[in-house]
């Protein structure tokens, strides 16, 4: 035995002299690899730099080495995070250390002497790590802010860019477009040939299973969200939150049919080998543009809905919902048409002259749109009932009028950049705008009071889970702010696209959201804090389910009383949100070693400034614990408040008196004062019933009548059998105490009143009289003379 533990010890000691060597070597070994990383990184910098300070250089290569920079800013920052860490710990051993020890003779002198040097050189090498860092760092800053002018300098010159109309630009794209027909026709005509004679069947294939796909898709969805999709139309008055949220589904649903049809076919087409690259990108770019109509013909379907007034979310009549409705369907295919020969003119390599006059030809018709639209909305008729539908404003008519004139003259003037930035605007940014406004009162109408409680969802979660109205209301609040922070997220970077921004810029823009800032050891994210907070929501839900499964299906089985099952409920409800809170701190981020300090200060203060809420949360503990009292107990707190224990909660214990009044009395009121428990050990107790009868009773007789009517009440009762005691002699009456112990002390309202109703039965069969209070009154000769003589006198 004594041998097996020396060589338990012995290899314990061994393993850990082979971790603390391994992890001496890697530390010995970081410093040359981060000094190559640092080396390679500085020389990744100045090759970007180079290449974006060429003046050819276009916008994808801007945009590419901006990303590239910020993604080696973020892996420097991870670095230098740990360089920090590095040189804190290092600078924390020195200070144990203290000064530099000077060399001595002895072998301990020599050997703390030579540990203060190495932990010195690898804290200069980890400054020296951070001094480049830093360096790389404000290199990279000054180099991205020069891109993003850059840039933005070419997005202005390509707006006020002007490209003279005139008939040799015209004769030149009419040559250029027999060119691209010719060419485009070149590329189509033997895939078409192709696919016909070999891949017929696959193609037929793959569209029955996009359709399907698509049906299946329609299907669940309408069953998952078939109250919000359909319209009633014989509903003349509904409600607001009906409308919007049906606006907002029902233009939803079918555009992700469409999108779920169109993304299946393209898969299945690649899948099958049915697609060239060449016609892969040209059929992607038919299918984001037929996928761009459907959502503007849905959209607009919702916003002006021409069927009916009540559904419709513009102030305006039917023939003007239909003429505004088509006209904006009309807009969205005039745009959906160009993007989709401007990708037929990048693809065949078409010259200037078409694609200026493909840009002038677009901007006039969606000018002269908008000005059809400014003509209508000019004479709109509005409904004066209708105060919960969008009023336009009288000058609505006149801005659109203006747009559009502004769009067909900045064409016409040769600045086909700037016009063409214009549709886009009204076009693409209108569209995301409506959207948004959309997805903003859908928000709004699910965190208003009352939505969800009234609604199909509310009344399940009352119902199937219990939960309570204001619950529910307070989760409402919390999913209007969530659903009203991801139309955000969702509606700006589409609405930045627009504006020149590339996608890695808004990419890029996030990342740095989403690392966050330092506070001195500690970094501070959005996406720890969301994940923190996710990860606390999720604990409390398992908790509250755990609790739930508890108090339904096991504790029920243990026979247990109320207290018990409640305090076993309550101690794993306050273990499962400590658990909760622990995990989402580490979820964060946060160190708890690095809080430890802050927590350290803090307790001082909360110390003082919360003595009364941490005594009473010890105080509840403690009821929880030893339970002295617990949930379903009569109890009696101080000399006016009786009742029963409805809740122990962490700071106060709740108590429902007889009168239905609740009772808030802080736990350490219950520990540290004096409390009476009817119900502590048992429920067994015992009720005094005082009587009181006439003098010249048979008092045998008398006590027979009471011991008979408590034989006869219905509450079990428990030993000692029932006895009379003789309380003494007052002045009318001979009182006596009837005494019962009843095997329920709860059952006293009821025992009392049956024992006092047999009382008084039996008193009256044996004529015993509960006699009145009584006075005999003497009177003397003389005072009745004098009273007399007065009355006389007052006559």
């Amino acid at each position: 035995m004594f041998i097996g533990v020396i060589r338990l010890i012995l290899a314990v000691a061994i393993l850990s002299a082979g971790v603390f060597y391994t992890a001496h070597a890697q530390e010995e070994s970081r410093a040359p690899v981060v000094m190559k990383l640092i080396e390679e990184a500085d020389q990744t910098v100045k090759d970007l730099i180079q290449l974006t300070n060429l003046p050819t250089t276009d916008d994808q290569v801007l945009v590419d080495a901006r990303l590239r920079l910020e993604n080696l800013k973020n892996e420097l920052l991870a670095i230098e995070v740990l360089s920090r860490k590095k040189v804190t710990e290092l600078s924390a051993r020195l200070e144990q250390l203290g000064p530099e020890p000077e060399k001595g003779d002895t072998k301990s002198e020599i050997t703390v002497s030579e540990q203060w040097k190495a932990l010195n050189v690898e804290k200069s090498v980890e400054v020296v790590i951070l001094n480049q860092i830093i360096e790389i760092k404000s290199a990279i800053n000054r180099h991205i802010n020069v891109i993003a002018e850059k840039r933005r300098n070419a997005f202005v010159n390509s707006l006020y860019k002007r490209n003279p109309i005139s008939s040799f630009l015209f004769k030149s794209a009419a040559l250029q477009y027999s060119f691209t027909r010719a060419a485009l026709v070149e590329l189509v005509s033997p895939w078409l040939s192709h696919v016909t004679t070999f891949k017929l069947y696959e193609v037929m294939a793959s569209t029955l299973l996009a359709v399907f796909l698509a049906l299946v898709f329609s299907v669940v969805f309408g069953r998952l969200f078939k109250g919000l999709i359909q319209r009633d139309p014989s509903n003349l008055k509904p409600p607001y939150f009906s409308k919007i949220s049906t606006g907002f589904w029902s233009t939803l649903k079918p555009s992700l049919v469409i999108l779920v049809f169109l993304g299946a076919i393209y898969v299945f087409f690649e899948y099958f080998g049915i697609l060239t690259p060449e016609i892969s990108k040209l059929a992607g770019s038919l299918f984001i543009a037929v996928a761009g109509v459907s959502f503007a013909y849905n959209l607009s379907y919702a916003v002006f809905y021409p069927k009916s007034l009540s559904w419709r979310f513009i102030n305006v009549s039917d023939k003007t919902a239909r003429q505004l409705f088509w006209l904006t369907v009309a807009m969205a295919v005039v745009y959906a048409l160009d993007y989709f020969v401007t990708y037929i003119n990048d693809m065949t390599s078409a010259g200037l002259s078409l694609t200026i006059v493909r840009s002038l030809l677009t901007s006039t018709i969606i000018g002269l749109i908008l000005l059809l639209i400014s003509l209508v909305s000019a004479k709109v008729q509005i409904f004066q009932d209708e105060s919960d539908k969008i009023q336009p404003p009288y000058w609505i008519s006149y801005l659109l009028a203006l747009t559009g004139l502004v769009i067909i003259g900045t064409g016409l003037s040769g600045y086909i950049g700037l016009a063409r930035f214009l549709v886009q605007q009204v076009v693409v940014t209108g569209a995301v705008v409506a959207t948004m406004y959309i997805g903003f009162a859908v928000a709004r109408q699910i965190g208003s009071e009352g939505a969800i409680v009234q609604s199909a969802m509310g009344k399940r979660l009352h119902q199937h889970w219990g939960i309570a109205t204001e619950t529910i209301e307070q989760i409402s609040i919390l999913v209007g702010l969530v659903f009203m922070a991801g139309v955000l997220l969702a509606g700006i970077p589409l609405i930045l696209l627009q504006w020149g921004s590339a996608p890695s810029d808004i990419s890029a823009w996030y990342a740095k959201l989403l690392s966050g800032f330092e506070v001195g050891a500690i970094r501070i994210s959005l996406s720890g804090i969301l994940i923190g907070l996710g990860t606390f929501f999720i604990g409390l839900l398992l908790t509250r389910m755990f609790q739930r499964w508890l108090g339904k299906s096991v504790l029920p089985r243990t026979r247990a009383d109320a207290g018990v099952q409640h305090s076993i409920k309550a101690g794993a409800g306050y273990v499962g949100i400590a658990l909760a809170i622990l995990l989402a701190i580490t979820n964060a981020g946060l160190d708890l070693s690095s809080l430890a300090i802050v927590a350290g200060a803090l307790s001082l203060g909360i110390g003082f400034g919360l003595q009364n809420i941490v005594s009473n949360f010890v105080s509840g503990l403690i009821l929880l614990a030893e339970r002295p009292i617990k949930v379903g107990d009569w109890i009696v707190v101080g000399t006016d408040t009786s009742g029963f224990v409805k809740k122990i909660s962490v700071r106060a214990t709740e108590i429902e008196t007889f009168n239905k009044q609740s009772i808030i009395i802080p736990n350490s009121e219950l520990i540290n004062g004096k409390v009476g428990n009817w119900t502590h050990e048992s429920k067994m107790g015992r009720i005094d019933i005082p009587v009181g009868v006439a003098y010249g009773s048979d008092m045998q007789l008398v006590e027979k009548v009471l011991l008979a009517a408590a034989d006869g009440c219905s509450v079990p009762m428990q030993s000692p059998p029932p006895f009379v005691f003789f309380e003494g002699f007052a002045d009318s009456s001979v009182n006596l105490q009837l005494r019962v112990h009843l095997r329920d002390i709860l059952q006293t309202p009821v025992a009392t009143k049956e024992i006092a109703y047999a009382i008084v039965d039996g008193f009256k069969m044996n004529n015993i009289e509960i006699p009145f209070p009584q006075r005999d009154l003497h009177l003397r000769s003389s005072n009745i003379g004098n009273l007399m003589a007065d009355k006389a006198g007052d006559q």
